[in-house]
């Protein structure tokens, strides 16, 4: 019981952003699940800390309100984005390949103020190696993702893609491909907390 105590910190540290840190492990993760004539349902299980999508605060270990300083030191050089007027975005590929899955992170800093430091804004995930504590994750019906999150309005983001829909008060979001299937989920602050 000890080791295992002792072993959830030790694995919560070898993960980046919840995608395994190592990157030749980075490069075995699988693209993102596309499902046609089937039903993905959540099914609640003990999600891993470094797999844990927790609306309003971080899904694996990047936390929202977390200096990008620090995110990039846990991940590495991004590979690809965008920034202009105290706001970025930056997106890691896994195996750095554009046809897998991805991380995107906006962030934005105070100008003029006495931290204006980079802070993470909202997180953006394509893989469905993170998920919700409710087994919520990318490949999901919108059906029963609006089971466990009633309040989703449509909504919209800086890094969504996709068709967006929010519950702002929980601090969450699901792009939506043409068929109704969670292609990215996002967590922001909570509304009134920005």
């Amino acid at each position: 019981m000890r080791y295992r105590i002792l072993m959830i910190p030790a694995l919560a540290l070898l993960s980046a952003c919840g995608e395994p840190s190592d990157r030749s492990d980075r490069d075995k993760d699988t693209t993102i699940v596309k499902t046609e004539a089937t039903t993905v349902e959540p099914t609640k299980a003990e999600v891993a800390a470094d797999h844990l999508i927790v609306p309003g605060k971080s899904i694996g270990q990047t936390r929202l309100d977390e200096d990008m300083d620090q995110v990039i030191a846990r991940l590495g050089k991004p590979d690809g984005g965008d920034a202009a007027m105290g706001k970025s975005t930056s997106v890691w590929y896994t195996g750095h390949d554009t046809a897998k899955a991805s991380t995107t992170i906006f962030a934005s800093r105070q100008m003029g103020t006495a931290d204006e430091r980079a802070r993470v804004k909202q997180i953006r995930v394509t893989s469905p190696w993170f998920k919700t504590a409710d087994g919520i994750m990318t490949g999901a019906d919108k059906a029963a993702i609006e089971k466990i999150y009633p309040h989703l309005e449509k909504a919209e983001s800086p890094i969504a893609k996709d068709e967006v829909y929010a519950d702002k008060a929980a601090g969450i979001a699901f792009e939506f491909d043409g068929q109704d299937k969670c292609s990215a989920i996002i967590v922001m602050l909570p509304e009134g907390k920005n």
